[in-house]
């Protein structure tokens, strides 16, 4: 840094003297607290100050180089740890994002088991009610038999009765 400034500044001591680099030239001495800008004709920018205006420019300079030296690494410091919790908040996020979408596609099959449920407590209700009318029929033909069995037995022995008193 600082040779770019070496080379866009000149600073009095005194007087100007003409040079070639810059092309205007001063006989007066430039006071304190001014600042003169020129440019050269390939369109250079130069300075022209007092020696104690540079000497306190490139003084705060420096002071503020060292400073922005000795507090950059604690930044990276801290960039660092933010870029690993952003890194790890990324990763809660997926996991979060991946259970969500379990938590999704268990309902969709707890809402399957609960129509499966349903469907079956139909076919429960339906076999209940087959199981009735076989059980009603089943009743009958007993009834029938036991009676058929009754009135062909006192049929049988009448008639046995009757041939047989004869």
């Amino acid at each position: 840094m600082m040779p770019l400034l070496a080379n866009s500044q000149s600073i009095s001591k005194g007087e100007f003297r003409e040079t070639t680099e810059n092309p205007i030239t001063y006989t007066d001495s430039i006071p304190r607290g001014t600042v003169i800008g020129t440019t050269d004709t390939a369109g250079n920018l130069y300075l022209h100050m007092h020696v104690e205006d540079a000497k306190l420019i490139l003084t705060d300079l420096l002071d503020y180089e060292l400073i922005v030296d000795s507090i950059l690494p604690e930044y990276e410091r801290n960039d660092s740890l933010h870029t690993k919790a952003i890194v790890l908040n990324i990763a809660k996020i997926k996991e979060l994002q991946l259970q969500s979408d379990n938590q999704v596609e268990q309902l969709k099959n707890l809402n399957s088991i609960i129509d499966n449920v349903k469907e079956i407590d139909g076919f429960k209700d339906l076999t209940i009610e087959n199981a009735k009318d076989v059980i009603k029929k089943e009743k009958i033909k007993k009834g029938l038999a036991l009676g058929g069995g009754i009135g062909g037995g006192v049929g049988l022995g009448i008639i046995i009765g009757f041939f047989l008193a004869k």
